[in-house]
C-alpha cells in the first residue's frame, strides 16, 4: 500500500505520475476557462442592466411621443374651430378674419388703456 497523502488507500488505487510543467499548463487553462467563464457573467450582467435602462428609457419616449401627438391634435381642433368661428363671423358681419382681429386688437387696447 503507498500513503502518499497520508491517507489509507485500496490496494486497487492507481498512484497517476502527472509532470508538473503539464499539470501547471493544465493550472492555468482551467484558470482560463474558469475567469472567461466569470468575465461573460459579468457581460451578461452588464448587458441586462443596460437593456433594463434602454426599455425604461425608450416607455419614457413613447409617452412623451404620444403625449406630443395628443397636444397637436388638440392644437389641430383648436385651429379648425377657430377657423370656422372666424369665417362664420365673416359670413354675419361681412369683415374678413384680418379685420375681426385687428377690431379685437382695438377693443383690448382700450381695455387695458383706460
Amino acid at each position: 500500500m503507498n500513503q502518499a497523502s497520508g491517507g489509507k488507500r485500496s490496494s486497487g488505487d492507481n498512484v497517476v505520475m502527472v509532470d508538473p510543467l503539464e499539470a501547471k499548463r493544465l493550472a492555468a487553462q482551467q484558470m482560463q476557462e474558469i475567469q472567461a467563464r466569470e468575465k461573460l457573467k459579468l457581460l451578461v450582467m452588464v448587458f441586462h442592466d443596460y437593456a433594463e435602462k434602454l426599455s425604461g428609457l425608450l416607455c419614457k419616449i413613447l409617452i412623451k411621443e404620444k403625449r406630443r401627438r395628443q397636444a397637436e391634435a388638440i392644437n389641430g381642433a383648436l385651429a379648425m374651430i377657430g377657423l370656422t368661428v372666424g369665417l362664420v363671423l365673416e359670413g354675419q358681419t361681412g369683415k374678413g378674419i384680418l379685420a375681426q382681429l385687428a377690431g379685437y386688437l382695438v377693443a383690448l387696447s382700450s381695455l387695458f388703456g383706460q
